[in-house]
This record gives C-alpha cells, structure tokens and sequence, in this order.
C-alpha cells in the first residue's frame, strides 16, 4: 500500500529488482564448505518499501537494507513489509550515504554489497507538465531534483565515489534524457567501474549499472 507519505510505485521500477535478482544469479559459485553467497542490498531512498521488500522476498538468504530520509515514509515502508511477511529487511533513516552507514557497510565483504536508487530525478520544471493529482498526492520531495532533476543522483555518486564504499553493483533508475550527461557525470566519478545502461519496456533507456 502507499498514501502520500511515499511515490506511487511505477513499473519501470520493477527493473531494479529484476537486475538485482539477475546480479545476485551472476554471483560466483562458492567453493567447497563455503556458505551459499548471500548478498546485502541496499535500497537508498526506499519510500514505500516496494523495492526493497520485493527484493528480499525474491532472495530470502539477503539481507535488505532499505533507507530514506523521511521518517513518515519508513513507518509506511516497515508497515509493507510486516504485512508482507519480509523479514529479512532492516529500515534506517538516513540522508543518502550518511557517515552513521559506513560502519554498517564496512562489515560487509569486498564486492559483497548491490544498490538500488529510486532517488527523486525529474527537473522542476516537469511539474507544471503532470498530472495535476501526481503534484497534488504525491510528495514533490519524492519526485522532483532541481533544475535538470540530477542534483540529488549527483550527490549521492559524490558520495559514493569519496567514501570509495566497496559495491558489486549500482542500479539506478533516472529519467531518459538524462542519459547522456548522467553517463557522464558517472565516467568522472566512477573512474574504474563499468558503465551499462539498461531499456525499460518501452525502449527508453531507464537504469544506469555501475559495476565493479
């Protein structure tokens, strides 16, 4: 369920949790007398929860970390995930990469770590083109990311690229138009990661990958 506490799921979000799930079958094979691979996700700006606890419901061994800055949207999100019986899911408030998850992450092993972003990534100006009942029951702090809607997705690859925070993968879902500059603000940032860009059902581009 979701209120306007949190953004209406979309289906081109069911993307991330099917690259998660196809990243998480590309893992190594353990060896002999090593523990099944179990992967920690992370759903950074989680809302809802609809990511985060589709995720650990389609990989039970994980352990899902879903965070968002927005108290009332966390309370929505625990609230899913109870009613979805998803118990291998923690919820933490935190602004994007807080200092307070280093310690958290740090535990985890090199290369052991997926991302998940649905970070608000539309420019201000779209709002005057939407639906006027999208503007008015959905939070605009969920959808919309200054002028050319990258400002917060900017922010957090900033993060990511000073804390050097060991990930396997980043999947990141954006606006079509942004591809171009986008790829490139990751190339600069990200300067030894891969770079993919993923289609949504309709063929517009619509997930960046950053991989390791």
């Amino acid at each position: 369920i979701t209120d306007k506490r949190a953004l209406i799921p979309r289906p081109e979000s069911e993307m991330l949790v099917e690259l998660v799930v196809g990243a998480h079958g590309n893992a190594p094979t353990p060896g002999k007398g090593v523990s099944p691979y179990a992967p920690t996700i992370w759903d950074v700006g989680t809302g809802s929860g609809a990511i985060a606890i589709a995720i650990a419901k389609n990989l039970p061994t994980s352990h899902v970390f879903a965070t968002d800055i927005s108290s009332s949207a966390l309370a929505l999100a625990k609230k899913n995930a109870k009613r979805l019986k998803a118990k291998n899911i923690s919820f933490l408030k935190a602004d994007l990469l807080s200092p307070s998850l280093l310690p958290l992450f740090a535990r985890i092993r090199e290369g052991g770590l997926i991302i998940t972003a649905n970070l608000p990534y539309l420019p201000a100006t779209d709002k005057t083109k939407m639906d006027a009942d999208v503007v008015k029951y959905e939070p605009s702090s969920a959808l919309f990311a200054g002028k050319d809607g990258l400002k917060i997705i900017e922010q957090f690859l900033r993060q990511l690229a000073s804390s050097r925070l060991p990930f396997s993968n980043l999947f990141l879902e954006y606006d079509p138009p942004q591809t171009k500059k986008l790829r490139a603000l990751a190339k600069s940032l990200l300067t030894k990661m891969k770079i993919q860009i993923h289609k949504d059902l309709a063929g517009r581009n619509r997930v960046i990958e950053i991989s390791s």
